[in-house]
């Protein structure tokens, strides 16, 4: 929500384009005023931009809207369909893809909601990637820098969790938290803290 009480969100389809993972459209970005009336910000095409924003948005300092996508960004995973993407849609709704996923030790299907740091930094969790020995990987925490450099700060392995579905959230002294939808002791998820 702004400070004039509007309120943004994110579809996980519709939004009228064909090139995507499902049928329905690749998924909007939306905004909703105090009186009711709703305003498509951006309508994601698939391919190069996104796909299938699952998670809710965050607003930066500047009035920015950034999320994730599960889909898009043009590399690979689901046939052909992109591991995912971080975007960011400014204040006159321009949108910007500032990082697409490749998979294996880069990560895929950022599936939750990103965190900010006051330096502007993003946090993140993929769903699959990183090396932990299974075939898609067991998932990764992720930081993304203001000038667009990634940098994978936790793999997790099967001890740790398996498939961050959720993003992360951060403490006063930069501390991650998340959660894992499998792994640790008895296979059925957990929580995790990643230190500074």
């Amino acid at each position: 929500m702004d400070a004039m009480g509007n309120l943004y969100g994110t579809t996980a389809e519709g939004g009228g384009s064909s090139g995507c993972f499902n049928y329905y459209g690749c998924g909007t970005v939306f905004k909703l005023a105090p009186d009711g009336t709703e305003i498509v910000l951006h309508a994601f095409a698939g391919g190069n931009d996104g796909d299938y924003p699952s998670a809710g948005l965050i607003m930066g300092l500047t009035g920015s809207l950034y999320g994730t996508t599960g889909n898009g960004g043009g590399n690979g995973c689901e046939g052909g369909y992109g591991c995912g993407t971080v975007f960011k849609i400014a204040p006159d709704g321009t949108e910007t893809v500032l990082y697409a996923f490749t998979s294996g030790t880069d990560g895929a299907y950022p599936d939750g909601r990103l965190t900010m740091d006051k330096r502007g930094n993003l946090y993140g969790t993929t769903l699959e990637g990183g090396v932990c020995g299974l075939r898609y990987g067991c998932g990764t925490v992720f930081k993304l820098a203001p000038d667009g450099t990634k940098t994978v700060l936790g793999d997790l392995a099967r001890h740790v969790g398996k498939f961050p579905a959720a993003g992360p959230i951060r403490d006063s002294v930069g501390n991650l938290y998340g959660t894992a939808e499998k792994g640790g002791a008895y296979g059925n998820g957990t929580v995790f803290e990643l230190k500074k």
